[in-house]
């Protein structure tokens, strides 16, 4: 295999999509297409120590790996209709809960629909965010587990046609939730799977070819998204570079966080509690009743000045927690741990697992502008991974016949 070949294994690693969006992202920043101000010292050196470990990260793990990563090879499985006909089911019944809370809010089903499609439909947005936690947003990750799932039925295992119905629906139904990282995480999930499963078939070229073409898509998108959620405007809201107010808007969410993350810096104290790395466990452990403790909402406040934002980067719930010794904690657990679970799970060459590190190379994907590491839908599918390694070592460890099935 030639050299060139060789590199479609730098797709495989979480690490390199972390150094290549922050590295960049942090580029930009700095030409102050924006007119945000100069970073302190001190982020500068928080920032490039991540960058770096990033790439240390991805020259170990590809020398260590190239050869292994290319060689892996997805056998066909029997398609489990009614494991994706439960979790489609589980999803949809989720976007029930979430549309009837946003009914009874608004006091009618036309109501909710007339502000979904008028210019205020930001209203929606902005009450999605207090009722993010309630359990139909939650049971709604089961359809992106279906997704996931079904996309790797449609490369590898004969399926029927039906299934694109619950399939689209499913995508389609995430957009109601006005999210711009919602439906991108989704698209980003399935072409995880689709490349995991194709690559030996793509030449570098064709892989590098359909990921510019991806890159634009997602900035279509996420320019629609914003004009659903009124967050577009026909006027220049920043000083810096003249350019259009939409493409202001796409640099803002590119490169803000790093604003963000450097007041929080050089004004805010850590909270000293782990409060908003562990935000998941904390707040099932409050909702079942086995904890008083309610951990702070992940949605941040508004901070800044001359402009302000809510989102800090990934290192902004460890600096949060316990200050820059724990930042440099998290920057270790994205660059190198991250990089050790997508492979363990790449090669147990299941569904799911195929699954699992396409999400743990999304979380990396998105370490310049929001953690991931904290959100509810990856603590789910990495506890769901968890149990799928467990019952293939206790199949093995009893000897029990192994069944092809869905997590393994």
């Amino acid at each position: 295999m030639n050299k060139l070949g060789n590199l479609k294994s730098l797709f495989y690693l979480p690490s390199f999509y972390g150094f290549v969006t922050l590295s960049l992202t942090y580029f930009i920043y700095n030409l102050q297409v924006i007119e945000f101000g100069f970073l302190s010292i001190i982020t500068h050196f928080v920032i490039f120590s991540a960058i770096l470990s990033f790439l240390i990260s991805t020259i170990v793990f590809y020398a260590l790996y190239n050869s292994t990563l290319l060689s892996i090879e997805f056998p066909s499985f029997s398609v489990k209709k009614w494991v994706l006909l439960f979790f489609y089911s589980v999803s949809f019944f989720g976007v029930y809960l979430y549309v009837r809370e946003f009914v009874s809010f608004y006091g009618s089903l036309s109501a909710y629909v007339l502000i979904f499609f008028s210019d205020n439909s930001s209203q929606l947005r902005a009450y999605s965010e207090i009722a993010s936690d309630t359990i139909g947003v939650q049971l709604t990750y089961f359809g992106w587990i279906a997704l996931g799932l079904n996309t790797f039925y449609f490369l590898k295992s004969r399926i029927s046609k039906f299934w694109y119905v619950p399939y689209f629906l499913t995508f389609v139904s995430n957009f109601l939730f006005i999210d711009r990282t919602r439906p991108i995480w989704i698209i980003l999930i399935i072409s995880f799977i689709a490349f995991f499963v194709k690559a030996n078939e793509l030449a570098i070229n064709q892989l590098l070819k359909r990921v510019t073409l991806l890159a634009f898509a997602f900035i279509l998108l996420f320019i629609s998204i914003g004009a659903l959620a009124g967050k577009t405007t026909d006027e220049k809201l920043y000083n810096g570079w003249d350019i259009s107010p939409n493409s202001q808007n796409v640099i803002f969410y590119l490169t803000s966080s790093f604003f963000y993350l450097d007041y929080l810096i050089l004004n805010k104290d850590p909270d000293y509690r782990l409060d908003r790395t562990i935000y998941p466990f904390l707040k099932s452990m409050n909702i079942f009743g086995f904890s008083d403790r309610k951990p702070t909402s992940l949605v941040n406040e508004f901070l800044g000045y001359p402009y302000q934002t809510n989102v800090g980067t990934f290192l902004e719930p460890f600096y949060s927690d316990f200050g820059l010794f724990y930042v440099l904690v998290g920057i270790l657990v994205h660059a190198f741990l991250l990089n050790a679970l997508a492979i363990f799970f790449l090669r147990m060459r299941s569904p799911y697992s195929i699954f699992v590190a396409s999400n743990i190379c999304v979380v990396n994907f998105f370490v310049f502008f929001t953690p991931k590491i904290n959100n509810f839908p990856i603590w789910l599918f990495l506890f769901l991974g968890l149990l799928s390694v467990l019952r293939n070592f206790f199949s093995k460890l009893f000897y029990v016949k192994e069944e092809d099935s869905l997590l393994y």
